[in-house]
């Protein structure tokens, strides 16, 4: 029998109701997966082994961000849309 689940924490909700009595012994198949992040779930070692390049994130450089945000010279400078509500 095959029933589908979501993992939440170490608990796994069942998508459909079973009639199993309780205290039968349930063994979980877990298929390949991949998580937010990009790594690969189950079956990363046969990945690895097939040649496929295990690619890793390099950290950011410190300051490699500079000159991408701007803040206007008048950002704290009430606005007029509000002058109605300031008064």
């Amino acid at each position: 029998m095959k029933v589908k689940g979501i993992k939440r924490g170490q608990i796994i909700e069942l998508l459909e109701k079973i009639n199993i009595p309780d205290g039968v012994e349930i063994v979980i198949e877990v298929q390949d997966f991949e998580t937010a992040n990009g790594d690969a779930g189950e079956g990363t070692q046969e990945k690895k082994a097939n040649g496929t390049p295990d690619q890793q994130r390099r950290p950011p450089l410190f300051g490699s961000a500079k000159d991408l945000i701007w803040i206007s010279d008048d950002f704290d400078e009430p606005l007029e849309d509000f002058k109605e509500y300031m008064e």
